[in-house]
C-alpha cells in the first residue's frame, strides 16, 4: 500500500512513490488507480476527489492536477534551489539522514542534472 498523503509534504514525491507502486502492484486500470489513490489521501488533500467523477476515464489525471493545483508549488524548482543552499544539518540528523536531505532537495531544484553534477554539487 503507498503511505498516505495530506498534503503537508511534497506533492511530487508522493506522486513519484505512487507511481512506483502502482507499476509494483500492476495497478494498469484508470479504476484501480483512482481508488488506491483516494485511500492514500487524508486531512485535507483527501478533500481534492470528491470534486471528481470517479467513473470518468480522466479522473485519476484529474486527481493530479487538483492536488498539484492545490499543493504543488508553482516554482518548485527555485524553492528548492534556496532550500539546497541554505540546508544545514540539524543536532538530531546523522549524517546520512542529512546527505538524503539534499540529494532529495538537489533532485528537485536541478532535475536533469547528470549523476556527476549531482555528486560535484553534493
Amino acid at each position: 500500500m503507498p503511505k498516505s498523503y495530506s498534503g503537508l509534504t511534497s506533492y511530487q514525491s508522493f506522486k513519484e512513490h505512487f507511481e512506483r507502486i502502482c507499476r509494483v502492484n500492476a495497478w494498469t486500470s484508470t479504476e484501480d488507480k483512482v481508488q488506491n489513490l483516494t485511500l492514500a489521501l487524508e486531512g485535507p488533500a483527501a478533500e481534492i476527489p470528491k470534486d471528481v467523477n470517479e467513473a470518468s476515464p480522466t479522473a485519476y489525471d484529474e486527481i493530479w492536477t487538483l492536488l498539484a493545483r492545490r499543493f504543488g508549488q508553482t516554482d518548485a524548482p527555485r524553492d528548492a534551489m534556496r532550500r539546497f543552499d541554505n540546508r544545514r544539518q540539524t543536532d538530531t540528523e546523522s549524517i546520512p539522514e542529512y546527505a538524503q536531505a539534499l540529494r532529495v532537495l538537489h533532485r528537485e531544484a536541478w532535475p536533469a542534472a547528470t549523476s556527476s553534477q549531482r555528486d560535484s554539487d553534493l
